[in-house]
This record gives C-alpha cells, structure tokens and sequence, in this order.
C-alpha cells in the first residue's frame, strides 16, 4: 500500500497518459497517418493544475507575401511553477500559403537547455489539403521537431504534397504544444515559410537573451533544414 507522503505526490504530480517528449534534434510525426516515426500527443496538456499566465497575438510581417498572425499562450503549473506553451496559427487575406514555422532563432536559442516532456497538437483546426497521401484538412502538422542547437521548433505542415498547408484566408491550425520545465518566458522571434516566401512574428518561449530585430528569425527556417524540408509545386499565377 503507498504511504501517504507518496499518495499526495501522485495527486499532486501532473499526469498525461500519452506525453510525448521532444529532445534536441528529434522529431515527432502525426500519429494517426501511418507516418514512419513517434507520434506526438493529440491530449490537451492544460488541464485544471495550469492557469493561463499571458497570451500574445502577432501579426505576421510579410517579407514575401504570407498573411496572417500566431497566437501564443504561457501556461503555468501551479505545483512547480513549470511553463507549457500553446501556439495557433491563423491564415488573413491572400498572399501565399502557410507551409511551415520555426518559433525561436540562433540569436536567442530559447529552447537550448530547456526539457520538453510533452509535445502535440489537439483541437481542431481548418486548413487546405496538401494534395498528396497521406492529407488532411485540420490544421495538425506532420511534423515537430527541435534543433539539436535549441535555436527552435519547427512545426511543418507540409512535406512534399504530405500533409496539410494553410492556404484559404479561414485557415487556422490547430491548437500545438509544448511542456516544459522552463521557469521564465519572453518573446522570441517566429519565421514562417511557404517554398520561398517568408514572413516574421513573434510569439512568447522560454527565456534567455533579449529578442533579436531584422531578419534574423528568418535564418532560422535555412538553420533547421525547413528550406529542404518543405517545397511543393508552386500554384499557377
């Protein structure tokens, strides 16, 4: 029989039955698609223990033509004072589709050291068929992943005609996660990419240095592959 000290722990402890770490350099898949890989988690981590702490809604700067804004939420636990991160994002007006995002930069790493024990995506969103098989149209990308560097994570909803890219100007993703230990936040800078077009925002990740200006969120998206790890035909003019 468990002793009272580890009967209030087990209580006290956040449980997830489907938590999916993401370590540096790895990558998780959508789970339900036959994809080669680790699934990530489809279970809203937020449960009753988390309060909302700050959200941030940014509008994306258009360096090529993508239109639209991310919304980020902080999360804490209230047993330890650890930070979860949510992201959505939303597709405005025309210009190009929304194929991929990176969320931090080499000139701030905000996730180097930083321990996530829990990352997916879960809701539903609105999004454009990627063409191809597997394809969906709920906002859940195909791929997460983390630069082994800690510079950022790479959400991609699109590989080839793999998968699902936000196009229409309804379109919004799908609700994407992260669950920390990270104890501070800031902002940081967020790239977002469609085969050549490029956009800047920014949303809220752990802290380390002070967020950078200009393009540099954009280097991002080159340093974590997303330029090799997307592309797709290009939509006739």
């Amino acid at each position: 029989m468990l002793g009272a000290v580890a009967m209030l722990a087990l209580i006290a402890a956040p449980c997830f039955a489907d938590a999916i770490p993401l370590p540096p350099g790895g990558a998780l898949v959508r789970p339900d698609e036959g994809l080669t890989g680790t699934g990530y988690s489809t279970t809203n981590p937020f449960s009753s223990s988390y309060t909302s702490v700050e959200t941030l809604n940014s509008t994306f700067i258009p360096y090529g033509g993508i239109f639209g804004s991310v919304t980020s939420t902080v999360y804490e636990n209230q047993t330890d004072g650890t930070l979860g991160f949510n992201y959505l994002f939303t597709r405005t007006g025309g210009g190009s589709d929304l194929a991929a995002a990176t969320i931090g930069s080499s000139a701030t790493n905000p996730w180097l050291g930083v321990t996530i024990s829990n990352a997916g995506a879960y809701g539903t969103g609105s999004s454009t068929t990627g063409g191809g098989t597997p394809s969906w149209t709920d906002g859940y990308p195909i791929t997460l992943s983390e630069a082994l560097s800690g510079s950022g994570i790479a959400i991609t909803w699109l590989q080839g005609d793999q998968g699902t890219l936000l196009d229409s100007p309804s379109d919004h993703s799908a609700d994407i996660f992260v669950v920390t230990n990270a104890k501070t936040y800031g902002r940081t800078n967020v790239g977002l990419l469609d085969s050549g077009d490029v956009s800047r925002a920014f949303a809220l990740a752990p802290s380390s240095v002070p967020e950078p200006t200009g393009l540099v969120a954009l280097f991002g998206l080159a340093g974590m592959g997303l330029v090799g790890l997307v592309w797709r035909r290009r939509k006739p003019a």
